[in-house]
């Protein structure tokens, strides 16, 4: 009948067997039959079966009545299939309207996958589920969100999946759904993922991509413990929470870019007001001591950093002398007044090789400096810079900045500390030539003194030797003695 499309009245048993021979003897529990299409829209959707309970006639009026009905139930049956659909559209629509709102509400990847990973779930009835985000310069899914009772599938996508066949696969190269609903259609597609199932106790997938225009930005990966057809309504409502899964990702993207340069721009603001402090401030320090002083003050405020020395490279270019000490305890500022180049101490290693060195954390002191670790045992630094004071490519001197926590050294730090290095390098340099400058004017000051009281005093040998004395006394210290050796040498 369904194949005919016609209407069947069998007016009695032996009617009935007659039309089917099968049926043979078979008991049966109704006198006739009548089963009438319920037809719409052009095809057949169901049929109408009646049994009477006695053998009767089906007359022209009958047949009509019966086929009426079979109609009614049609009209019946549709009316209550659109309202279906339209209530599960609607339904679908307000699910998406508040994803939408949840989206609109959060500025993090991880946020907004959880968001999208609890919809997805919501809407086909999975069992577990994780997102994904997608970096297109690795070409690697990175786990943003998982949720699973048995713990399984975040272990499964604990690190990140340079994907090179399964789902995710698929997904990189089809940017379409990728539909598993049994085990036996992922035996044939990927052999070598059957175990997957056992582990997890997976029996079907979808992977959905989550496509901002044509870029791939992540996936959603949903999984059920039993087989699963998806249908067309579930496809769809996938393919839409995809795209605002997607837009969502994409904008806390951009967000976090903006913020990020944003942040960076204000550092970069800070660090150049830090440095013009520095550069004022070293331009009116004069002293060695002066110039030492703001090195460290400056420093250390420009960086955090919880103590800070400057040392000098002594004239004989064997030892660094400490200039300035701050934030050590007293005992160990006091041992390090003095510290011979060739000492395996981290601040004359800077100084010998003229470059930086940089320590993150005591474990990168232990593994790339382990040298340099006895001279800093027991102090509180966590992370230390040292940087070579260099003038011309030579090194005068080292300077030290010390933290109470472990810390990183960026680009942008690195940038920075070589320019404050430089512009205290200079400002010590500047600092040391004053003061040589100093001297020699007092010395070349003492000589025209000295040459003046000479030249004023008679030729009488003791008032010239009571002039030297009285020069050299005042010029170098508190007593001036003149001694001769006596004509023959031997007595003074």
């Amino acid at each position: 009948m369904v194949r005919s499309g016609e209407p069947q009245f069998w007016e009695s048993p032996d009617a009935l067997r007659r039309g089917y021979p099968q049926i043979g003897q078979t008991s049966l529990m109704s006198g006739a039959w009548a089963i009438v299409p319920v037809r719409g829209e052009g095809h057949i959707f169901g049929v109408l079966s009646l049994g009477f309970p006695a053998p009767r006639a089906f007359d022209p009026a009958a047949r009509a009545s019966l086929e009426t009905l079979a109609r009614q139930c049609a009209a019946a049956i549709q009316r209550t299939q659109r309202y279906a659909i339209v209530a599960q559209a609607r339904e679908r629509a307000q699910r998406l309207q508040q994803v939408t709102a949840a989206l609109g509400a959060v500025v993090t990847p991880e946020a907004v996958a959880a968001i999208v990973l609890r919809a997805g779930m919501a809407m086909i009835s999975a069992d577990a589920a994780a997102t994904f985000a997608f970096d297109p310069v690795t070409e690697e899914f990175h786990l943003l969100s998982a949720h699973d009772d048995t713990g399984e599938l975040a272990l499964q996508f604990t690190q990140p999946l340079a994907a090179t066949s399964g789902p995710l696969a698929d997904v990189r190269t089809t940017r379409e759904l990728v539909l598993i609903e049994s085990p036996a259609e992922l035996a044939q597609r990927w052999p070598h993922l059957v175990t997957s199932p056992q582990r997890t106790g997976d029996l079907a997938t979808v992977t959905v991509p989550l496509l901002f225009d044509t870029a791939l930005v992540g996936a959603l990966h949903l999984t059920f413990r039993r087989p699963h057809h998806f249908s067309a309504e579930e496809q769809e409502g996938l393919r839409a929470l995809s795209q605002q899964g997607a837009q969502a990702l994409e904008r806390t993207r951009l967000y976090t870019a903006e913020r990020a340069a944003r942040l960076k721009g204000e550092r970069v603001i800070a660090r150049m007001t830090r440095l013009y402090a520095v550069i004022s401030a070293l331009a009116e320090a004069v002293t060695l001591d002066d110039v030492a002083s703001v090195m460290v003050r400056q420093g250390m405020a420009a960086l955090g950093a919880s103590a800070g020395s400057v040392w000098q490279l002594s004239a004989d270019g064997t030892r660094l002398v400490a200039l300035q000490v701050a934030g050590y305890p007293p005992a160990r500022a006091d041992q390090w007044r003095s510290i011979a180049l060739d000492a395996r101490v981290a601040m004359a290693e800077a100084a010998r090789t003229a470059r930086p060195i940089l320590i993150e954390s005591p474990a990168v002191l232990a593994t790339e400096w382990p040298q340099f670790a006895a001279a800093l045992e027991g102090l509180p630094d966590q992370a230390t810079a040292l940087l070579p004071l260099l003038v011309a490519g030579r090194a005068i001197g080292t300077m030290s900045l010390s933290f109470s926590k472990p810390r990183s050294f960026d680009a942008d730090d690195r940038t920075f500390l070589d320019v404050l290095s430089q512009q205290c390098a200079m400002a010590l340099e500047r600092a040391r030539l004053y003061a040589a400058t100093e001297a020699q004017a007092r010395r070349l000051g003492a000589l025209a003194e000295a040459s003046q009281l000479f030249a004023a005093a008679s030729l009488h040998l003791q008032a010239v030797l009571d002039a030297v004395a009285q020069q050299v006394s005042a010029a170098v210290g508190d007593l001036g003695v003149v001694g001769l050796l006596s004509a023959d040498r031997q007595e003074l």
